[in-house]
């Protein structure tokens, strides 16, 4: 979204105008110098010839993407699924002997960086994953109890993943992974 397109800042003071002639808020707060907690100040040097609400509308159009997206639980649960998606994909793409364990670690390690939402949807999804797994496999035929490791293994490295991510929010997950031996599913050191 282009915060600096003169639609959305004229939609935002359209808006900031309703919110005054119904009453939501005082018309005072479109003219005096007052900012909301989650924004910066915008100083008289960097806009001395706005009115308080254009300087609203702005900041509004600004923050949009953070007020309707990233605060939505559906959008962060689709943000989730595209990062396990991608891990998939990219496991497909290697087609080495044991990277499953890998991509579950690198998917779910940046899900936990995303914070406790991620986390719980990132464990939500891989709970899911795995028990449709588990129901397809016995379906197929595979043994039991082998299936059962299996899943048992992929859910133990989620968890691993999504703490060690949530503990490391700036860490970079490929880099924590270069001493994982995924083939092995254990570490080097």
């Amino acid at each position: 979204m282009d915060y600096n397109n003169k639609w959305v800042r004229d939609a935002a003071r359209q808006w900031i105008n309703d919110l005054v002639q119904d009453g939501t808020i005082p018309a005072s707060y479109a003219t005096k110098t007052h900012t909301p907690d989650y924004q910066l100040p915008v100083s008289p040097s960097q806009a001395p010839h706005q009115p308080y609400s254009e300087q609203i509308a702005e900041k509004i159009a600004r923050n949009a993407r953070h007020i309707f997206l990233e605060t939505n639980p559906v959008y962060r649960v689709g943000e989730t699924f595209g990062t396990l998606h991608a891990a998939k994909q990219e496991m497909d793409a290697v087609n080495a002997v044991g990277y499953d364990n890998y991509a579950h670690r690198l998917g779910m390690c940046i899900n936990g960086q995303g914070g406790p939402d991620q986390y719980i949807y990132g464990a939500f999804l891989g709970g899911l994953k795995e028990g449709y797994d588990i129901v397809r496999k016995i379906w197929k035929g595979q043994p039991v109890i082998e299936t059962l490791q299996d899943s048992y293994k992929d859910m133990d490295n989620n968890i691993e993943a999504l703490n060690y991510g949530l503990l490391h929010p700036n860490d970079n997950c490929r880099n924590w992974l270069k001493d994982f031996d995924y083939k092995n599913n254990r570490w080097r050191k």
